[in-house]
Formats: structure tokens, C-alpha cells, sequence
């Protein structure tokens, strides 16, 4: 069996935003696409979807490491959030990626 992906351009306003309420109990969402057997992780974001094949998008590959990266989160309009994350990349295993807030102390 053969997958096709069929790129959905017009969609990808509507694909970047994700209702998170304030005051309302937290909310996951993805920030990284890993595949068993592969070393490299991948930022994600909608633009995946047509800038890459199986969202990965070769600007935004990871490998085996740690990676220090910044989310950026607006809300409502009003506000900005900016908040840096360690990424460590263990090993080819999919689930072998840890995500934790990045202390500024922490050596690489």
C-alpha cells in the first residue's frame, strides 16, 4: 500500500490556531514528530503539512542531542508568551525524546 499526502495549502491559517483558554484546565499540543527507527525529531507546526513529507520538514530536523528551542504562545490577542524548552534526543526509539523547561544554568 502506497500513502499519498495531498497538500492542503488554503488550510493552513485555520491549522496554526489552537484554542487553549486561560482559566480553563491545560491543554497538551504537539511541538515535535519522531518516527520509530529514525534518529532525527521534527519541530512541528501546520506548515508541516506542505512543507515537507510526513511533516518533516528538513529546515526544522533535530538530531541526537540536546537542543535548546523557544515556544512562542499569543493568546486572545493580548498577550505573548515566550518560553525556551530543553529538547533531548535520545536515540531512535520514538519515544525517546524528553521536552523540560530549559534552565539557563543547565551546561549543553
Amino acid at each position: 500500500t502506497t500513502m499519498a499526502e495531498t497538500r492542503q495549502d488554503f488550510l493552513i491559517p485555520f491549522a496554526e490556531v489552537l484554542d487553549i483558554h486561560p482559566r480553563m484546565p491545560p491543554e497538551p499540543f504537539g511541538i515535535l514528530v519522531k518516527y520509530e527507527g529514525e534518529e532525527e525529531c521534527y519541530a512541528f507546526s501546520a506548515w508541516g503539512y506542505i512543507l515537507g513529507q510526513g511533516h518533516k520538514v528538513e529546515d526544522w530536523k533535530l538530531g541526537i542531542g540536546k537542543h535548546v528551542v523557544e515556544v512562542e504562545l499569543i493568546y486572545s490577542g493580548k498577550g505573548i508568551v515566550k518560553k525556551k524548552f530543553l529538547i533531548v534526543n535520545q536515540d531512535t526509539q520514538a519515544n525517546s525524546v524528553e521536552i523540560v523547561k530549559h534552565q539557563t544554568s543547565e551546561t549543553m
